[in-house]
């Protein structure tokens, strides 16, 4: 597993949200990895937008099985997830942590929907969040949500912000 960590963990945050980053944060045109591809999600970032606006700590877990299959390099994903973070701040979002794994299905822990990556982000707080929601776009991210019991949003969905602010304000 590979991590990336751009600011301290906020033990006040009011809620952990963690969010995938092909295809909910970046537009997916098929293992995204060069900068110059690099496209919002509007949805995506309008989330994470409001989840920096009401205090959640907000990290990235992502599967990149590309960097197992040679089609890029472990810099190559790194640059592009140095960038993503650098454009988020810039749109004054924050992202505390960005987490890798760069393996093949089904030959490690650290790949959604297991929860070795999320075992990772609960060692950082005194006191894990009640409130913790995950964002996605895929079943190994439904999953990943159930197995940690977090709230699920589907960004594809429709009203993916209505729930997220439901569940940010109700649960």
């Amino acid at each position: 597993m590979l991590t990336l960590t751009f600011s301290e963990i906020s033990q006040n945050a009011k809620g952990l949200a963690i969010f995938d980053k092909d295809g909910t944060l970046v537009k997916d045109n098929g293992f995204v990895h060069k900068v110059e591809d690099f496209k919002w999600n509007k949805t995506g970032l309008i989330i994470l937008r409001i989840s920096s606006l009401v205090n959640y700590s907000n990290f990235v877990v992502t599967n990149q099985s590309g960097i197992a299959k040679r089609m890029f390099t472990e810099k190559q994903c790194l640059d592009f997830c140095n960038f993503l973070q650098k454009e988020a701040k810039r749109k004054k979002c924050e992202i505390a942590e960005i987490y890798i794994c760069p393996h093949l299905p089904n030959s490690c822990e650290c790949r959604k929907p297991k929860t070795l990556t999320f075992s990772k982000i609960k060692k950082k707080f005194e006191n894990i969040p009640s409130n913790l929601i995950m964002i996605g776009n895929s079943k190994d991210d439904r999953d990943f949500a159930k197995n940690i019991s977090a709230n699920y949003v589907d960004i594809n969905s429709k009203l993916a912000i209505m729930k997220f602010i439901f569940f940010c304000l109700f649960k």
